[in-house]
């Protein structure tokens, strides 16, 4: 008989989202990609239990919450340092656990990045839209107190654990490789050297859909010295420049934008060290 693994809400902590690998092949759509803000972390968890790549995970941002764990089987958690507890004693992250009974799993705010990713070893009963759990659409239900789920257990995987629990977050300041994009030639003299020369930090209102960047500057950014463009096309790791400043788009990006879209980031793997800097830390930028 297969084991049933309850999941329930108490407190959603700073924000939590089911994740799968999101819904490519749809932006021509007008529809996000969505999926991991860090890949690589929720990559991992998955590893873990021997998951599926399109595997559900929880995701986790800036605090972790207060979780009901009940059943019998295996869990794992990756990503930022959250100090998790299980029934107030600590847990390992980057390791395999195995629970037998009910549990109140408890995060709190990151001590060292940004994003915390569950896996539970099992089928989460979750409806997709459009192939997918990822926030981004009407349909897809808000976890707030309360929200519950079931997961249908599988056979136990051997236990595995990594001793590097920091693998995934980035050494600050974070340098971001980038290649200049469509309107950068339209920029002025003094603009370029603003993105060249200045550094930066996350400002509060940074989310899944991006992050938008303070100057570190004492004088006020010079604005993009360019006509007001037609929407055009975007993608994960465009830099926009609107007058309020630099916004780097993640996975939840909207698909056309009308801010000039100054630069490029050139590894895509650099938006899942992104995605794991919380508002202050620094970012700058190498041309």
């Amino acid at each position: 008989m297969e084991s049933i693994i309850r999941l329930e809400c108490i407190k959603p902590g700073g924000g939590a989202y089911l994740v799968d690998q999101g819904r490519a092949g749809l932006r021509h759509q007008g529809i996000p990609t969505g999926g991991p803000a860090d890949n690589s972390s929720a990559q991992r968890a998955r590893e873990l239990l021997d998951l599926d790549d399109d595997a559900i995970l929880l995701e986790f941002t800036l605090e972790g919450g207060q979780w009901l764990l009940s059943g019998k089987g295996q869990f794992a958690i990756t990503g930022a340092d959250m100090g998790w507890k299980i029934n107030g004693r600590p847990v390992e992250i980057y390791t395999t656990i195995d629970i037998d009974g009910d549990y109140l799993l408890d995060g709190g705010f990151a001590e060292r990045g940004c994003r915390s990713y569950l896996a539970i070893r099992g089928n989460w009963k979750s409806p997709r839209y459009l192939g997918s759990v990822s926030p981004g659409l009407p349909e897809i239900e808000k976890i707030t107190t309360g929200w519950k789920v079931l997961i249908e257990g599988m056979d136990e995987v051997d236990y595995s654990s990594d001793l590097d629990i920091y693998q995934h977050l980035p050494t600050l300041p974070l340098t971001l490789k980038v290649t200049p994009g469509p309107e950068w030639p339209l920029l002025s003299d003094e603009a370029r050297n603003y993105f060249k020369e200045a550094s930066f930090h996350l400002g509060q209102n940074s989310n899944r859909q991006g992050v938008r960047l303070v100057s570190d500057l004492d004088v006020p950014p010079p604005g993009p010295q360019v006509a007001r463009m037609v929407s055009s096309p975007v993608l994960p790791g465009t830099i926009q420049f609107p007058p309020s400043g630099p916004i780097i788009l993640l996975n939840d990006a909207q698909t056309v934008g009308g801010f000039p879209r100054v630069l490029l980031v050139e590894d895509y793997a650099d938006l899942d060290l992104l995605a794991q800097l919380k508002p202050g830390d620094k970012v700058t930028f190498a041309l």
